[in-house]
């Protein structure tokens, strides 16, 4: 679980940098493929724990 927390904690600062550098124009588009990369891993991530709550009838 720590290793974990540590990547979450590493991608939400990568995530920032990367949202500033857009804001500011100078993103590269590695950044803008990481970032579309990651966006795409987290509406994954959220349609498993949504499919696991309407399994469970929690929504």
């Amino acid at each position: 679980m720590i290793k974990i927390a540590e990547e979450a904690r590493d991608n939400a600062r990568r995530r920032t940098i990367v949202q500033e550098r857009l804001r500011d124009g100078v993103a590269s588009d590695e950044d803008r493929r990481w970032l579309r990369d990651w966006e795409m891993d987290q509406e994954a991530a959220l349609a498993l724990v949504r499919a696991g709550q309407e399994k469970r009838g929690e929504v």
